[in-house]
């Protein structure tokens, strides 16, 4: 009697500290989905909305890609996997940043060209208008 009275509050010890970790894990593991389905849901936009994300959507079409992003999250697939999925059932308008290949490329290249060039541009101008050149 004396050995299980001694056993008893070790034992009571180390279920519980096998349990806390165990919990802990379940917990980020359910927390990183989560966080996944967020950042999923930033990159997808509505097909049927003007300029919003499936985040931002309260429309139907949106809630349905939502619970279709937890199934697919759920059934073990990739980010690059379920992005995928929708581009093939929506085209590439569903993601909210385009892909960085193909046309898309000169999409990405456009803002760095171009405003670099329009803040010279204006360097210049506002040189010019301070310091006008006189002419002989």
């Amino acid at each position: 009697m004396k050995i299980k009275i001694k056993i008893m509050p070790h034992l009571k010890s180390i279920i519980l500290c096998s349990i806390i970790p165990f919990s802990i894990y379940c917990s980020n593991e359910l927390n990183n989905d989560e966080n996944r389905a967020q950042y999923l849901f930033e990159n997808l936009m509505c097909p049927v909305c003007d300029g919003q994300t499936i985040s931002e959507s309260q429309a139907q079409l949106a809630k349905n890609m939502r619970d279709i992003v937890r199934i697919k999250i759920e059934e073990g697939l990739t980010d690059d996997q379920i992005l995928d999925y929708f581009k093939s059932k929506y085209g590439t308008s569903v993601l909210s940043n385009p892909p960085k290949s193909g046309f898309y490329f000169t999409v990405w290249l456009i803002p760095i060209i171009v405003l670099p060039s329009i803040f010279i541009g204006l360097i210049f101008l506002i040189k010019s208008l301070i310091n006008p050149q006189k002419e002989n």
